[in-house]
């Protein structure tokens, strides 16, 4: 797995690296340079003229409206202006997290943005090597104790794992279940989509996680009863107590081993299958998801556990990867 960190693109939005950005589909030939992309806080921004014309695309200046015009085989297909959040094509609007703005003479635009116009898929990929990457904990399903939660011990820190070979910096997350039913993770949003349109999105990711196989535990086990989920939802996760003061989420992930309508449950925080690694051993993970973006292109990503085990559940996520395609492409 080491190998595996030191040879991926880590397209963790928050690294600011000099990288080549692979092509964006088969039909594209040449790699975008690598003078003309940067990172800049959870995005990855490449350089408008380079990527469009990288794929035989014309970049053109309308001087009359003060618009950059970008023709594909002579009709527009998008158009922009200087200091604007908001990208026009012929039939829809995809607005920017950053006014469109020129740097030493280039325009820089949201990749994220620009694979969507194009209908390519988007790959992110974080591994968490500087920072959360905008990951955020979320705890829910627990009622006031009376003692300014304490006794939930909830902690969420990004710190070095000790998965032994393979250390490195991740999203460490624990409490204890004195609710039995307590639901913990993190949240991701993703935005930069097209408003309103069906994505697939393939998720992968990795839990560091030390519960031996067929233990045994108050309530349930501390492996096989704690259930690892993944969902894709486009409201953003929240909390809120109910009528008798147990804090719920707005989205239904279902209630310990059962799924909800928002989120799927992928296994347990059990070791792999005849492991032999004392101590912490990652687990891998993988679903495939459909969801609608809202109406500012955004989707929130949540990887999470929802824990029938009576007793302190804690691990470690890392080397996440999200494969996105637009379904109905332009």
């Amino acid at each position: 797995m080491n190998e595996k960190r030191n040879m991926s693109i880590c397209i963790a939005l928050c690294l600011l690296l000099i990288a080549p950005i692979p092509a964006l589909a088969a039909t594209i030939t040449d790699e975008i340079s690598p003078e003309f992309s940067f990172y800049l806080d959870d995005k990855l921004f490449v350089q408008l003229r380079n990527y469009e014309e990288s794929q035989g695309n014309t970049v053109t200046w309308d001087s009359k409206t003060q618009e950059i015009v970008v023709l594909k085989k002579d009709k527009w297909l998008y158009k922009a202006k200087h200091n604007s959040s908001v990208i026009t094509t012929p039939i829809t609007t995809y607005n920017l997290i950053a006014p469109l703005s020129t740097t030493n003479g280039r325009t820089y635009i949201e990749q994220s943005v620009l694979d969507a116009i194009h209908g390519y898929s988007t790959i992110l990929r974080y591994q968490f090597e500087t920072g959360n990457c905008g990951f955020l904990p979320i705890f829910s399903d627990y009622h006031d104790d009376n003692n300014n939660y304490e006794t939930y011990e909830m902690k969420a820190e990004y710190k070095k794992n000790p998965v032994i070979g393979d250390e490195s910096s991740s999203l460490y997350i624990a409490s204890q279940n004195r609710s039995d039913d307590m639901f913990m993770g993190y949240v991701k949003n993703i935005d930069g989509l097209k408003p309103n349109t069906e994505y697939n999105f393939n998720v992968v990711f990795e839990l560091a996680t030390n519960v031996e196989k067929g233990m045994f535990g108050i309530g349930g086990s501390p492996g096989e009863a704690v259930s690892v989920k993944c969902g894709i939802v486009n409201i953003k996760p929240e909390n809120k107590k109910d009528d008798i003061g147990v804090f719920r989420l707005n989205i239904n992930q279902g209630a310990q081993s059962l799924e909800g309508k928002d989120m799927q449950v992928l296994g347990n925080i059990s070791k792999p299958e005849n492991s032999t690694i004392k101590g912490f051993e990652f687990k891998r993970f993988e679903t495939s998801i459909t969801v609608t973006t809202d109406s500012n292109g955004s989707v929130y990503l949540i990887i999470a556990t929802d824990s029938g085990f009576e007793g302190l559940t804690e691990y470690y996520l890392d080397n996440v990867t999200i494969s996105i395609k637009n379904i109905y492409n332009i």
